[in-house]
């Protein structure tokens, strides 16, 4: 299928090469692509909701959570759609080569012909991120024993841009993957080196029966070479195979469209397997190697062994940096990283070196393009290691602030003297990487901020909080959460129910959801009663404790935590599980099926010996909020007590879907053993082993599971 005749051809002035039509239609196809992307967000804006995004990332909630949405059909049409006709969809329909192909465009005009970078080791990148993104967790899943089986769908989001990058960020993005990436690595650079998607793509075509295939008229010219955007040796390939076999044609058809004889088209036939036996009268020497990995060696061994330490460094920096480079721009960025550390080391070692048309080095001596690419060097590696030192100071904040949760959720104002060794010490390394982060980081965190807060009001400092909350909203007036927790420690910290009241309502001009920070507002009575009650309970004054939690309800448009706090001040102190029922009941009868509420009358009735009235609660707690874990895990405990162990079995499954915990592997493992099934309890007995390594309790169930699996064996 040829597009376009000989005499339609237009001839680029001073060369014997035809100007390509198919890409002019191509690059109008492109055009219709992003003016459909921005349909597709614009409909988002003016609606408030919409179809899921068509983006082949968004099949990773297949993987993770067997969810169907518009991106996992949408990426597995286009797979199977490749199994017929080869890799078109790369060519014209993605955004990133419509970006990089209009770069390509740009720097020719400029006398620059992007070369490839022919690097054996990196060609394995694209197939390890597909695996990371898409077979890894579906893998892990079938390997603890998840039935994944068990699809749900979603076809419209409200969130739609929850999943991609803020703005400046995918900007950033379509820059380096898009531009960058083919001046250091050449044209199609992020293709060949990053896309996880084109490693499926590129995989599925070489069974595809659609492909660029050639006549006897060809002449072995080189126009269709020569004009390849895909870093494909089309003369050749053609010569020897008959068609074109590198996986790495998108089917752009430009070489179809500038070959002089009409030689190529586009057509449908057997894959071949070998090079011709019957090779055409233009053919000279040996035929061409078929794959990269065979044909690309230039670079040596030292070579590639540093472009991949280079590139694990550069993606390990660079990805999640400051809470906000994704994946695939990590992935980008490494391979350019890697590729400036190879000229460099050339520098180094070599006489002569260049980057595309800058020589960098000749005869020996820097050029001074070298100088100004070396100068470039050591500001790139200064930010490097600033980025390095960040991102390892990010992650030990975020370790020493995970491993205070529970004193921040039970902070009182004498607490300091309660902390234990353990305590102090990871309060010590949360003060001192957040303090660094704030010091050197180049972009302000808001979380940050308040993780400093946190580190110094577990040490007594309540100033220090207070202080970094305000600067926090200093750095995001329009967030809520800096000011929520402001106004609710200048509650039960300070007891000024007006200053809390006004840092809420200066929000009101700034936020973009003010309802609710008016709801926030209309709770402070309810707030202020409810530190009473607390005032009440550490001077051992319980009736006064009730007394002032039941105005606290009565205060409250939404007094689900207060019902809950004095429920659980009934059962644990009072020792009053009739009075516990009562108030529970009567919260229902006011705020309707809340899941909270429901847990704890499911609870309460477990306690009373009513497992079948626990279990319709904790049913009910579940139809109210299905991602309760709480519910979950004693629905299945309470199926289990009941002899509904299938039942118990499909809860727990449920509940490692939400979040992995080694006791639900091992209450499920153990609920499997009575179901007479040892292998998947078995997985699940290791699996809780692994995550309890210390305990002697899951290998011993795992102990059990190999002895009647081995019983079994036996027995047939």
């Amino acid at each position: 299928m040829s597009s376009c005749t000989t005499q339609e051809r237009e001839k680029v002035p001073g060369t014997a090469i035809a100007r390509s039509r198919t890409s002019r239609v191509r690059a109008f196809v492109l055009v219709l692509v992003h003016l459909a992307i921005a349909a597709h967000i614009a409909h988002w804006y003016s609606t408030g909701e919409t179809m899921t995004p068509l983006e082949p990332s968004e099949a990773m909630e297949f993987s993770k959570h067997s969810v169907v949405n518009a991106g996992f059909v949408f990426f597995l049409a286009a797979t199977v759609l490749t199994a017929i006709f080869g890799r078109f969809f790369c060519g014209w329909a993605c955004h990133i080569v419509a970006l990089q192909d209009l770069c390509r465009w740009l720097l020719l005009k400029v006398g620059i012909r992007p070369k490839p970078l022919r690097s054996r080791a990196l060609l394995f990148v694209p197939g390890i991120a597909f695996v990371y993104m898409f077979l890894w967790p579906l893998g892990y899943r079938l390997w603890i024993g998840e039935d994944i089986s068990r699809t749900s769908t979603e076809w419209t989001t409200s969130s739609f841009w929850e999943t991609f990058p803020p703005w400046p960020i995918a900007v950033l993005t379509f820059a380096i993957c898009g531009f960058a990436i083919v001046y250091f690595l050449g044209a199609k650079g992020f293709c060949t080196y990053a896309c996880p998607y084109g490693a499926l793509f590129g995989l599925v075509d070489k069974v595809a029966p659609g492909r660029i295939r050639v006549t006897d008229a060809c002449e072995g010219c080189g126009h269709c070479t020569a004009t390849c955007t895909s870093n494909v040796d089309v003369a050749a390939e053609v010569r020897d195979y008959g068609q074109v076999v590198d996986s790495g044609c998108m089917k752009c058809l430009d070489c179809v469209s500038v070959c002089p004889k009409d030689a190529l088209y586009f057509g449908f036939g057997k894959v071949a397997k070998a090079p011709r036996s019957d090779p055409p009268a233009h053919s000279k020497g040996a035929p061409i190697e078929r794959g990269k990995l065979r044909r690309w060696g230039s670079l040596i061994l030292k070579e590639e062994l540093l472009m991949v330490v280079l590139f694990i460094l550069g993606l390990q920096t660079f990805r999640g940096l400051y809470g906000a480079v994704p994946f695939l721009f990590a992935l980008g960025l490494a391979a350019i990283l890697a590729s400036i550390g190879l000229l460099v080391a050339r520098m180094i070692t070599r006489a002569d070196v260049q980057l595309q048309s800058t020589a960098l080095k000749a005869g020996g001596a820097v050029t001074a393009g070298g100088q100004t690419f070396l100068g470039g060097c050591v500001l790139l590696g200064l930010f490097w290691a600033h980025s390095a030192a960040i991102q390892l100071h990010e992650r030990s904040a975020e370790i020493a602030f995970n491993e205070t949760e529970p004193l921040r959720r039970a902070w009182t104002p004498n607490q300091t003297a309660q902390l234990n060794v353990a305590n102090r010490a990871s309060i010590a390394r949360l003060s001192e990487a957040a303090s660094f982060l704030d010091q050197w980081a180049l972009i302000p965190s808001v979380h940050n901020t308040r993780r400093m807060g946190w580190a110094a009001l577990l040490t007594g400092d309540e100033d220090g909080y207070m202080e970094a909350l305000r600067h926090a909203i200093e750095l995001d007036p329009a967030s809520n959460g800096s000011r929520a927790d402001l106004s609710d420690f200048l509650i039960y910290g300070v007891g000024d129910i007006e200053a809390a009241s006004e840092v809420l309502r200066e929000g009101l001009e700034s936020t973009s959801d003010k309802s609710e920070l008016e709801a926030l507002i209309s709770a402070l009575p309810s707030k202020g009663a409810r530190r009473a009650a607390i005032a009440a309970l550490s001077s051992g004054d319980s009736d006064g404790y009730v007394r002032e939690m039941r105005l606290s309800i009565d205060l409250n448009p939404d007094p689900v935590s207060s019902y809950r706090e004095l429920a659980e001040h009934f059962l644990s102190t009072l020792r009053d599980p009739a009075s516990a029922d009562t108030l529970l009941m009567e919260g229902l009868a006011r705020v309707g099926e809340d899941s909270e509420l429901l847990y704890l009358l499911g609870v309460l009735r477990a306690l009373s010996s009513e497992p079948e009235g626990a279990v319709g609660l904790f049913k009910r707690s579940l139809i109210a909020d299905p991602s309760s874990i709480q519910a979950r895990e004693n629905l299945a405990g309470m199926l289990c007590q009941l002899g509904r162990l299938e039942e118990g079995a499909e809860q727990y499954r449920e509940a490692l879907k939400q979040r992995e915990d080694a006791g639900t592997h091992l209450l499920l493992a153990q609920a499997l053993l009575a179901l007479k099934n040892p292998l998947e309890a078995l997985s699940h007995a290791k699996r809780a082993s692994e995550l309890l390594p210390n305990d002697p309790f899951p290998r011993e169930v795992a102990e059990e599971c190999t002895r009647l699996l081995r019983a079994e064996a036996e027995g047939r």
